[in-house]
């Protein structure tokens, strides 16, 4: 069984990397665990408690309404809502990186700085943080069976435990 984080933040973009996700593993067992995260950044205690209450309750929400529209288009997907109080970046990284997970997918619609043009402030910290195989989907992109996959690496030498997961999805 696949195990797929795919972080929400009820965009689009976002929405469109979960059907891509469920469209890209149709053929296999897997759960999709559908992640958002909030923070709050407040001096005042009971102000900050206030508004975090607002956040979870408009978060649950927004869960509920897209959770219900993607079963209505895939009943077969297993999806498994979370809803976390933690900063995007290392909520997503830390997942990622605590073994639960086969895979990451996540949208991307770009945004300013040089690293950021491609991937996304968000993508980009995923990717520079976490361990975890993340597969980025381009704004608007619509899923296409794979005719090739681009393996980019750093200096790191590669091993099975990377290439494992690329053959999983090439099968």
């Amino acid at each position: 069984m696949n195990k797929i984080l795919v972080p929400v933040d009820f965009s689009k973009t976002s929405a469109n990397a979960l059907y891509y996700a469920i469209q890209l593993f149709a053929t296999s067992s897997s759960e999709i665990t559908v992640l958002h995260s909030y923070d709050t950044r407040s001096s005042a205690a009971l102000l900050m408690k206030n508004i975090d209450g607002v956040l979870e309750k408009d978060a649950q929400h927004k869960m509920d309404e897209l959770i219900q529209e993607v079963q209505q288009k895939y009943p077969d997907a297993n999806l498994n809502p979370k809803i976390i109080k933690r900063p995007t970046i290392s909520a997503i990284s830390a997942l990622g990186d605590s073994g639960d997970f086969d895979f990451i997918v996540m949208g991307t619609k770009g945004a300013s700085g040089l690293k950021e043009v491609f991937m996304g402030s968000v993508a980009g910290g995923v990717i520079s943080r976490t361990s975890a195989p993340v597969i980025v989907v381009p704004a608007n992109y619509s899923f296409r069976s794979l005719e090739e996959i681009v393996f980019a690496i750093g200096n790191d030498p590669f091993s099975s435990v990377t290439v494992t997961p690329l053959k999983n999805i090439a099968k």
